[in-house]
């Protein structure tokens, strides 16, 4: 599995309703962290069924919002808000990992991880799995650190916490 450029990518299908003469267009934001298993995206894409499907999901990491498809998907329902404790998130940081990781015990299977919006929590759960995952004994220099925290001063997100973790 490589890493790939993670752009946000647009699926559209459109629906016609006969009996209301309308067509429907849902859209299906996502961004593919790792090639064929890993995805992040919105709550709003974690209902497009066919969106799920034409992108091979089979598990579901639930940052907010609830299961939609329960018989089509394995879930995992990992609640935590933006701004949450940090004990909290370390808590739930390694049992998230533990899901992601018993999905990739099979070849075919695939992740999609939602929060909200897709732009805070679903992205850090993917930057984690992707440290902890390629080499979790990653100590980075402290100039290294302080070059991205530098670089990170126009986003809300306090990249400082994150590096702290990892």
């Amino acid at each position: 599995m490589g890493f790939n450029q993670t752009t946000i990518k647009n699926f559209y299908f459109f629906e016609y309703n006969m009996s209301e003469s309308k067509i429907f267009i849902k859209s299906m934001d996502y961004s593919e962290i790792v090639e064929k298993f890993l995805y992040i995206g919105s709550h709003q894409s974690s209902n497009n069924l066919d969106g799920l499907k034409s992108l091979k999901i089979t598990h579901v990491v639930v940052l907010a919002g609830k299961c939609q498809f329960p018989s089509e998907f394995a879930y995992g329902i990992f609640h935590f808000k933006d701004g949450s404790v940090e004990e909290e998130i370390i808590e739930k940081i390694s049992k998230i990992c533990e899901f992601i990781e018993s999905a990739r015990q099979n070849a075919s299977n695939r992740v999609f991880v939602h929060c909200r919006a897709g732009l805070s929590r679903s992205p850090f759960i993917a930057a984690y799995e992707l440290v902890h995952r390629s080499r979790s004994q990653i100590r980075m220099h402290q100039n290294f650190c302080k070059a991205l925290i530098q670089m990170d001063k126009t986003n809300s997100c306090s990249l400082e916490k994150i590096l702290n973790q990892i």
